[in-house]
């Protein structure tokens, strides 16, 4: 299974990330999410804490909304431009080492352009994002997950076979057995409403053709008619 590092900003999409990192706990198992490194231990050197976690990931999902790039500290400089900015920093780690990142664009941002971001994440600019829509969510964390890792498509000569393969077993243990002709149908259908402690009790006669059955006769109420049906359908063979 893949480590998957999380990478977002509170302010711009706190709430999808939990969501998203909800559905790929489901799938991957909670031990391979890594989120929220604002946790680090004090007296941790944080840029070495981050790159240890970030090396220890497979896939770096970069969570892109609108304000990602245009939010500002308390001075009203962009925090992206900051070269302590922790999103920054796990993204440079992740660029740096090789780590397969995705941009996962939500809320209809756009993907930032390497004119508008630092030199360290300019490379970010090249990589092909994925888009996440409340309106098609199921759908487009689907696709996220199978860009993370792709299930094993089996090709088409090896499905054949098994096709193959299993026809062979079915038809050596399982025999073809031509369904049952309506006098076994007539008879099934009489002895089911016999073993039943009300339908007995009624005069009911049974005729079958080519699998359609009709029960003949009169009982006293709906709920006797639905339970005959029932009983009825129940037998091999009834259409």
């Amino acid at each position: 299974m893949p480590g998957i590092f999380i990478s977002y900003r509170r302010e711009d999409t706190g709430g999808h990330a939990g969501r998203l990192a909800d559905r790929l706990i489901e799938r991957f198992g909670k031990e391979q999410i890594f989120r929220d490194l604002d946790t680090i231990a004090a007296g941790a050197d944080f840029v070495e804490a981050i790159q240890k976690a970030v090396g220890e990931c497979d896939v770096l999902l970069a969570i892109i909304g609108k304000q990602w790039l245009t939010i500002t500290d308390d001075a009203g400089h962009r925090r992206i431009d900051n070269e302590d900015d922790f999103v920054r920093l796990e993204l440079a780690a992740g660029l740096q080492r090789k780590v397969k990142v995705i941009p996962v664009l939500l809320q209809g941002a756009a993907m930032p352009q390497a004119h508008d971001l630092p030199a360290d994440l300019t490379p970010l600019a090249r990589r092909n994002a994925l888009c996440l829509t409340d309106a098609g969510w199921d759908a487009d964390v689907m696709r996220l997950m199978e860009a993370i890792q792709p299930r094993r498509r089996w090709p088409r000569y090896v499905l054949i076979a098994l096709g193959v393969a299993a026809l062979i077993l079915f038809s050596k243990y399982m025999p073809f057995r031509p369904p049952p002709d309506d006098a076994t149908i007539t008879a099934a259908v009489k002895t089911a409403f016999s073993n039943d402690s009300q339908l007995r009790a009624f005069p009911i006669e049974v005729e079958s053709a080519n699998g359609i059955v009709r029960p003949i006769g009169t009982v006293p109420t709906e709920r006797d008619v639905d339970r005959a049906e029932d009983f009825a359908r129940s037998v091999t063979g009834v259409k």
